[in-house]
């Protein structure tokens, strides 16, 4: 992203890898794009441990953000469990969790899911908000919206979500596209990454290479 927050290139890869490997090729990936040289750098992820590892081990330098579209879709999934689905006490009721962590007021999220779950009668109700509670505090540390936007960094990974969807989903799980082999499967997301990438003839070369 340049001073204006306009995106300055993207790069796709598709590969069936271990967490470590993917870890190494976001690495060589990222100083490839010129990480190495930006003032601001940031990790997004979307809470799962594994990403947490990676960045903790090859991104131990950058912002270590939770995504925002996904805690506030949390947010969302509690209130509806607590108040019900389309309820206006569950909009008022994430609105204004929502409103709080935007604003930097993780503190007072967390008291205020320790009352509800204190009061809460039904085991689905305690558990969700349990789980929610946990979800914040593991993450306290990467939920400072505030200072991210202040900084001009991204804080939502709706371009990776939306690159899983068009590059793999759409092609590997419409109707009779499930019987994949592995090897069939990456190779054909290889290809689908590097022609969006605009790497295909480099792709081809290396490949021609290795067959000459």
């Amino acid at each position: 992203m340049d001073a204006d927050d306009q995106l300055l290139a993207t790069d796709h890869r598709a590969r069936f890898l271990p967490c470590e490997d993917i870890g190494w090729q976001l690495l060589l990936l990222a100083r490839r794009a010129g990480y190495h040289r930006s003032l601001h750098r940031a990790f997004v992820a979307d809470g799962a441990r594994w990403l947490w590892e990676i960045a903790a081990t090859h991104f131990p330098d950058a912002h270590h953000i939770l995504s925002w579209y996904h805690l506030a879709e949390h947010i969302r999934q509690t209130a509806s469990v607590l108040y019900g689905e389309g309820t206006p006490q569950t909009k008022r009721f994430a609105e204004a969790r929502i409103k709080e962590l935007w604003e930097g007021r993780s503190a007072q999220t967390l008291r205020r899911l320790k009352q509800i779950r204190k009061k809460a009668r039904t085991k689905p109700k305690r558990e969700n908000s349990r789980q929610l509670i946990n979800y914040l505090s593991n993450n306290r540390q990467r939920i400072q919206y505030p200072m991210y936007r202040a900084l001009g960094l991204s804080i939502g990974s709706g371009r990776v979500e939306s690159a899983c969807k068009t590059l793999v989903g759409a092609r590997c799980k419409q109707a009779g596209m499930r019987n994949w082999t592995r090897l069939g499967a990456e190779g054909v997301l290889r290809i689908r990454a590097s022609l969006k990438t605009g790497q295909f003839d480099q792709l081809w070369k290396i490949h021609e290479k290795t067959a000459a």
